[in-house]
């Protein structure tokens, strides 16, 4: 008898701990959901020289074309090995060697959300133009910038939890010199691998979208500046 009561109280225990689980893990759940709003994914802003628009999984995050950035407070850095200048913002992490610069945005500064997301621009100048990581998926087209002839490529792809962003502007110099400018963006695929509230993924991948159409735009910018200074 003794035996029986005390596994009905273990079960008892047992049951209780897991409502208090439940309703703590509802609690979370609903404190964090308001995080983030739903928020108009359509922007649309034109420009005479690239107006095509690009979307993220779904959801336009903004053109290729110049802004109408406040760039004063920008810093300039030239690269004197491979002949190019780049003005960017004084929260880019500038790293690089002498083949290619690299001009990383810092998650904290660009991201609210918590999971993964890695984003960078790296510039670089070859004999050869680079191809993107996943060429096979990219559209390509010509654009004129700064007196360039740009030739414009994006790729974005999903895989294994994972999605991918690519943009990349090349240009050849009249010496035969191909340079790159390239963005590249790994992130989580949305919150669909941690939560199952579809209400709530959206949330997510809707503050994803606005993050990123921030660094499309800053992209852009930095495209814009781009400037050859010399030959390699």
């Amino acid at each position: 008898m003794k035996s029986l009561f005390k596994s009905i109280a273990v079960l008892i225990v047992v049951l209780i701990i897991a409502l208090v689980v439940w309703l703590g893990y509802q609690y979370v759940n609903k404190k964090r959901t308001p995080l983030f709003t739903p928020i108009d994914s359509s922007i649309t802003v034109s420009d005479q020289q690239a107006t095509s628009t690009i979307s993220l999984f779904g959801a336009d995050v903004g053109t290729m074309a110049s802004s109408t950035l406040d760039t004063s407070s920008w810093k300039t850095y030239t690269h004197d090995t491979l002949g190019f200048q780049v003005s960017y913002p004084p929260d880019l992490i500038l790293n690089g060697d002498q083949s290619s610069t690299i001009l990383a945005f810092p998650k904290e500064t660009y991201f609210s959300w918590p999971l993964l997301d890695d984003v960078k621009i790296t510039i670089a100048a070859s004999s050869t133009c680079s191809s993107l990581l996943n060429d096979a998926m990219a559209t390509s087209s010509s654009v004129e910038l700064n007196g360039y002839t740009f030739t414009r490529h994006i790729s974005q792809d999903v895989a294994a939890g994972n999605r991918y962003l690519e943009v990349m502007y090349t240009t050849t110099s009249q010496e035969g010199i191909c340079y790159s400018i390239y963005l590249f963006d790994h992130g989580s695929n949305g919150a669909g691998l941690y939560v199952d509230d579809q209400a709530f993924i959206k949330r997510y991948d809707d503050a994803h979208a606005t993050h990123m159409k921030t660094i499309i735009e800053l992209f852009n910018e930095v495209v814009t500046k781009f400037r050859i200074v010399g030959q390699l």
